[in-house]
């Protein structure tokens, strides 16, 4: 294996190369830093730099992905980056001064792991609707509840909403020109559909200001069409009053019904169709299947 002085020597005169190519003070000094940790791997793992392997430069790869930091902390995708940079700096380098490669493969960001959400539980969206005031503002609080949740719709999907899209005769809901550009239609449970028809009959009639708006969500102050804002506002309302102290938006009450449709026997082909996702692996995020 290589000896730390010949290590050493390499990192002073990639320093000095970045300095006669211009490059910045601070991508030098965290080059430096960089190069310096997978330096100390190598010497960790005794291994040598001219004649790593494609895995071995793998591994090191999967190290940065891995291993917490003195913090217990994963590193972050975009200080992992700035390693994987170095090295191809030092690679740049070599093939440049040298004449040699070094990276005899592609190191790349793992694909990035899904987020895991908090949702509700059945308990939870039961208090929440129990917290619904009897006022024109609870009558919206109780369709944002049947539209985020009960009908699982992503955010722009609820916000889009005409009232023409409701079809009471054949209890659905058409969403026209969703993410998947074709349209999907949801079923409506009899709970979801006496909300609307009093929202729609009673509620949105009385605070519309242009009855030409075809929004179905109206902000009951302005008359005019609800936006994203006054939605966090309502749902984060709901949860402090029912002592909920969970971060929750639109997503959230999404993923939640996913996970109680397959908790109830649901299948994912079914619960995937009524999400409108175009794979079941999506799904799978979604109900916490992983």
């Amino acid at each position: 294996m290589q000896g730390t002085p010949i290590l050493e020597e390499k990192l002073r005169n990639l320093k000095t190369w970045l300095i006669q190519l211009g490059y910045a003070q601070s991508t030098i000094n965290q080059t430096t830093r960089n190069i310096t940790i997978f330096f100390s791997w190598l010497k960790e793992n005794k291994l040598e730099l001219e004649k790593l392997s494609p895995k071995e430069l793998q591994n090191y790869n999967k190290y940065l992905h891995e291993t917490p930091t003195k913090t217990g902390k994963i590193l972050k995708r975009g200080t992992i980056k700035t390693h994987l940079s170095a090295l191809k700096l030092l690679d740049n380098y070599y093939q440049k001064q040298e004449g040699k490669k070094l990276l005899t493969t592609d190191l790349k960001l793992e694909k990035e792991l899904p987020i895991e959400r908090e949702i509700l539980t059945i308990h939870e969206i039961n208090k929440l609707y129990k917290e619904i005031e009897s006022n024109h503002q609870g009558q919206l609080d109780k369709v944002i509840l049947g539209l985020f949740y009960g009908c699982g719709l992503r955010s722009r999907e609820g916000l889009n909403l005409k009232v023409e899209d409701i079809d009471f005769k054949n209890k659905v809901l058409e969403i026209v020109k969703s993410k998947t550009k074709t349209n999907r239609y949801i079923p409506l449970s009899p709970r979801i559909i006496q909300d609307l028809k009093s929202y729609i009959y009673y509620t949105r009639k009385y605070i519309i200001r242009d009855i030409k708006e075809k929004s179905l969500l109206i902000n009951h102050r302005t008359g005019k069409k609800l936006g994203s804002g006054t939605i966090r506002k309502r749902i984060k309302h709901l949860l402090n009053k029912a002592n909920i102290e969970k971060k929750i938006s639109t997503h959230n009450l999404r993923h939640s019904i996913g996970s109680h449709l397959l908790k109830q026997g649901m299948s994912i082909e079914q619960i995937s169709q009524f999400l409108g996702h175009k794979t079941i692996e999506t799904t799978k995020i979604y109900t916490k299947i992983y």
